[in-house]
């Protein structure tokens, strides 16, 4: 959730204050919890079934990628920028920032830094 934090609150909102908009800082766990905690078990119910199922890491990294760009969008237009026409492209710029850092973070490099040598050798051998 903190990594969603940062991409989906922290960055847009920053991102806006580079663009020049007075932005409205919502913290979306505080002032919705029942929302967001809905979701993060839902999200955590599906990470625990669908890893039995193989190549499921593609659709889920696929659809964790659409959701965050999203929600950084819509926090971005939300929250202040209602004149994002002109800037679309630093809007554009910031975006793919505001995902590819914690997304990928969370998504790649997490998994590695905590994996051990063994599963990762094993995976291996599983794509040759």
């Amino acid at each position: 959730m903190g990594i969603c934090g940062i991409s989906d609150i922290v960055m847009p909102y920053y991102s806006g204050k580079l663009l020049g908009i007075k932005m409205h800082w919502h913290i979306c766990i505080v002032e919705h919890p029942q929302i967001i905690l809905t979701f993060t078990a839902v999200g955590i119910l599906i990470g625990l079934l669908v890893p039995e199922v193989r190549k499921s890491t593609i659709f889920s990294h696929s659809a964790h990628i659409l959701i965050s760009s999203m929600a950084s969008i819509l926090y971005l237009v939300s929250f202040g920028l209602t004149e994002w026409v002109p800037v679309i492209g630093m809007v554009f710029v910031y975006m793919i920032l505001a995902v590819i850092i914690p997304c990928c973070t969370s998504d790649i490099i997490f998994p590695l830094l905590l994996t051990g040598e063994e599963a990762r050798i094993e995976e291996s051998k599983h794509k040759q």
